[in-house]
């Protein structure tokens, strides 16, 4: 991998890193609406579950104010029927029946004025239920506008970085940047880097010798064995290791001043 190639690949990979960012970004920012949405339809579906009760209760009701009626009306016969009586006997059996309508009539009374309250409770929760049904679906809307917003504005970005991509991709094969890609999003944005005394700084693993040959013959891409990433090897290092294999005439401890006609 030669110098240019590497200057792309670390210039790519800080566009892919931004890129992958605002992808992600853009692919969270409807959470919260979806939220949001959710709750209103909880919402709405505890109204209508409540709203079928309260029909129910409401047919109750009407029942027990009918059955009152029936009861009030028996009584009110009974009762006038007293000025007929001729026996004692007589008295006592309608004076007890009227008595009987009169206890049914306050039993169903109560339970008329408990099932009355129960609904007028009930009333009040739903009416209070429609207020925030109505304050959620605000909201939405509200969020539907600064999302839609947002998104653009990430949009705008986004379209910018792929501008930038592909200025850097020609030269680049397609598959490299593929792959490249992946690595840049698995590896938080570090997908390139350089090889120091032997070593893998991204995973901090030891290369064979062999293959840092390989990395430093600049010849193809190389990837690391063990974390993937693109790795290449550092000039000043390769200055020093090419500095440490010249021939010094001065280690030969001065052969150059050995006398040719000194016979050994």
């Amino acid at each position: 991998m030669n110098n240019s190639t590497k200057t792309g690949l670390i210039g790519l990979q800080e566009v892919l890193y931004k890129k992958s960012l605002l992808e992600k970004e853009i692919s969270d920012a409807p959470k919260t609406l979806m939220t949001n949405i959710e709750v209103l339809n909880k919402l709405k579906k505890a109204y209508v579950e409540k709203n079928n009760y309260l029909e129910r209760k409401t047919e109750r009701i009407n029942k027990i104010r009918e059955r009152l009626n029936d009861l009030e009306v028996q009584r009110n016969e009974a009762e006038k029927q007293m000025g007929d009586i001729e026996t004692q006997r007589e008295y006592e059996l309608l004076d007890k029946k009227i008595k009987e309508f009169a206890q049914k009539e306050q039993e169903l009374r109560i339970k008329y004025n408990k099932e009355r309250q129960e609904f007028d409770e009930l009333k009040l929760d739903m009416s209070n239920k429609e207020n925030m049904i109505l304050a959620q679906e605000k909201e939405i809307e509200a969020e539907k506008e600064k999302l839609e917003s947002y998104i653009a504005s990430k949009q705008t970005e986004l379209d910018s970085l792929k501008g930038r991509e592909k200025e850097i991709l020609p030269g680049i094969g397609d598959d490299i940047v593929y792959k490249f890609d992946r690595i840049v999003r698995k590896k938080e944005g570090v997908a390139i880097v350089p090889i120091k005394n032997g070593v893998c700084t991204g995973c901090n693993i030891m290369l064979t010798p062999q293959f840092v040959n390989e990395v430093r013959e600049e010849t193809s891409i190389s990837f690391c064995p063990y974390c993937s990433r693109i790795l290449y090897c550092e000039d000043n290092e390769i200055e020093q290791e090419q500095a440490e294999m010249k021939f010094d005439d001065a280690d030969l401890g001065g052969l150059s001043d050995l006398n040719p006609d000194v016979d050994f």
